[in-house]
């Protein structure tokens, strides 16, 4: 009887482990899911797996001791150990996407050998804590590591998104030739002050120290901005909101007066309200210059893994053509692939803040701190700077 409830316990926590990893946007990702299962009842399933594989391998006594130890065993390990290494990757490891493949393949191996010796004691007691068995132990944990380990990456692979890392090739931002005309704006990760750069010339400058708070409540953003209709120039501002929910007026400070044509800036909006929430709940990538008469867009999510994907115009878009105060039309766009996105363990990088420019080049931010540089004709990624809330300018 016992086992018989045993092994209806472990059905069902395999039917949910094997469950198709699909969320939609309101549920979660795979990946959150995928994890959440794997700390409950997947626990359950690789311990008694592992169990299993001690008894027959060694010749052990007692195969439900063997299991309900190693049950135990992979919870301990999982919430100690992995949650720990999560802490140890989120504030200690100094990622960027440049060295994002070569940290993740490493804490793989540490969280392996971190799960050999946190399972170790749990070994050593169904061997029965006797000295001459301490290699044997070692040598059990190794093996139900190894092949466990084998099953989680596979699972991670399926639950997760790593397209940004497998299927994109980093290289130098001077290797992405943008025209020359284009400069770039943002605040810098080291002095938070703005800085001015055009990409592949060597002439990163601090031009302005912010006198508002460009942390709190959420991170500030430039935009390149006329004062009214009228107005032939535009000024770099900042624009901070104050209160997400509500669409609030945001504060705004200006950084440089009069700094550019206003039909050479990203933008001419109308209203504070309309900075504010098209900031905030943009999710469509701004053009800049003539890269408004190009046959594509490209649209983000809030999820990291639903990434960024392609849109594609209609030749014929049915109905009228409604276009908000950005210039976008929904109606006259398609959905297409989804080219890049990055949601594995340890690494949950959202994109924001997407700006197509001229050659249908790709300026976007990428997990709160980097500024990144993409071609999506060449699968090629490049990091400009370490910031935020970058705008661009046609000289």
């Amino acid at each position: 009887m016992k086992d018989n409830r045993r092994n209806s316990l472990v059905m069902m926590v395999a039917v949910l482990l094997l469950w198709p990893c699909v969320a939609q946007a309101n549920a979660g990702t795979p990946l959150i899911w995928g994890e959440f299962l794997h700390l409950t009842g997947g626990n359950v399933l690789i311990g008694f797996v592992e169990g299993i594989l001690l008894y027959k391998l060694f010749k052990l006594e007692r195969k439900g001791r063997c299991i309900e130890t190693m049950v135990l065993a992979n919870f301990f390990s999982a919430w100690i150990g992995f949650l720990g290494l999560q802490i140890f990757s989120e504030f200690v490891i100094p990622w960027t996407i440049e060295n994002a493949k070569s940290y993740l393949c490493l804490l793989v191996i540490v969280c392996w050998l971190v799960s050999v010796l946190l399972e170790y004691p749990f070994v050593m007691f169904i061997f029965g804590w006797k000295k001459w068995q301490w290699t044997k132990a070692l040598n059990g944990s190794l093996v139900v590591q190894t092949i466990s380990y084998v099953v989680l990456v596979g699972w991670y692979l399926l639950c997760g998104s790593s397209t940004l890392l497998t299927r994109c090739t980093v290289v130098k931002a001077a290797d992405i030739k943008l025209p020359e005309s284009i400069c770039i704006y943002y605040f810098a990760e080291a002095d938070d002050a703005v800085h001015r750069l055009h990409v592949g010339q060597d002439d990163d400058t601090a031009i302005a120290k912010p006198d508002i708070d460009i942390h709190e409540p959420v991170r500030a953003k430039l935009v390149a901005m006329t004062d009214g209709p009228e107005d032939t120039m535009a000024s770099l501002k900042i624009i901070v909101v104050d209160d997400r929910p509500r669409c609030k007026k945001p504060r705004i400070g200006t950084v440089l007066p009069n700094f550019a044509e206003a039909g050479k800036t990203l933008l001419e909006l109308p209203d504070d309200r309309g900075v504010y929430c098209h900031y905030q709940w943009q999710w469509i990538g701004r053009t800049l210059g003539t890269a408004k008469d190009s046959n594509v867009r490209f649209q983000t999510g809030f999820w990291p893994q639903q990434g960024m994907y392609l849109m594609e115009r209609e030749k014929a878009p049915e109905g009228k053509l409604d276009y908000d105060q950005y210039g976008f039309a929904w109606r006259e766009w398609t959905f297409g692939k989804k080219l890049i996105a990055l949601e594995m363990p340890f690494l949950s990088w959202t994109i924001r803040y997407i700006i197509q420019l001229p050659g249908d080049f790709i300026l976007f931010e990428l997990h709160d701190d980097q500024i990144c540089l993409f071609d999506y004709k060449t699968m090629r990624i490049a990091l400009v700077a370490r910031g935020f809330g970058a705008t661009a300018v046609v000289e």
